[in-house]
């Protein structure tokens, strides 16, 4: 069994490129062999045993969540997440913690995907994870937008904005802009979120992001219309 590890490498490189393009039901195959090669791993590998079962839970808990079979994408997450703390990675359960709050389905999980980011952030920030910190931080951003809470939100995205800035992720930074650009925008502040959206659109144009840029641009479309409809004192000179 010296391959064992290998073998699991390359197959879950496999699971990754079918779950992308969407051939989930291969996908779910692939990862079944992979859990039936590690059931034979000698009981002396029992920490590879309990890292592979994670991560092929974490696989299928992925495929579920973009089928939009939330239940049993939960249950999966959760598994995967339990065996990581099991055999002391941190790193991967703070990594996984953090996914599974990044994009909750419903509203009404709002409260505890701020929960599950919020703690991840903290093990990021123990264990000197910087960039997944600033990741938590941005998702608790935009959670908080998606509610209508903007002060919270300007705050998490500014601070995320400044994180990923200085570990030097233009693109993180850049999503945070037009996080704060679109927050700026529903509360009819047309100028300051015409500036962000330039910044945000020059950033996607430097880094190559061709379609967040498009949007971008977009976007500003949209508020010079806006502007044309409605126009108002206070926004009588964002058009000049």
């Amino acid at each position: 069994m010296v391959g064992s590890k290998n073998i699991s490498i390359y197959r879950f490189k496999k699971v990754y490129i079918m779950r992308l393009r969407g051939y989930y039901r291969e996908a779910i195959s692939e990862i079944l062999e992979i859990q039936k090669i590690n059931m034979q791993i000698v009981p002396n590998d029992q920490k590879v045993q309990i890292k592979t079962l994670a991560n092929c839970h974490q696989e299928l808990g992925h495929i579920y969540y973009m089928q939009a079979q939330y239940s049993q994408a939960i249950e999966k997450l959760t598994n995967a997440q339990t065996e990581f703390e099991k055999i002391g990675d941190r790193l991967g359960a703070a990594q996984l913690s953090a996914k599974f709050g990044r994009y909750p389905p419903h509203a009404n999980e709002y409260p505890q995907a701020i929960e599950k980011l919020t703690n991840a952030q903290t093990e990021f920030e123990k264990i000197g994870g910087r960039l997944g910190a600033a990741q938590c931080l941005r998702s608790l951003g935009d959670i908080h937008r998606m509610q209508n809470e903007y002060p919270q939100a300007i705050e998490k995205l500014t601070n995320a904005q400044t994180e990923f800035e200085k570990i030097g992720d233009r693109l993180g930074a850049a999503y945070c802009l037009e996080s704060l650009a679109d927050i700026h925008c529903k509360q009819a502040e047309y100028s300051e979120a015409i500036e962000k959206f330039k910044n945000a659109q020059t950033e996607f144009e430097k880094i190559g992001d061709k379609q967040w840029a498009a949007w971008c641009l977009q976007r500003l479309g949209d508020i010079h219309q806006e502007l044309l409809r409605s126009p108002s004192p206070k926004n009588v000179n964002v058009l000049d």
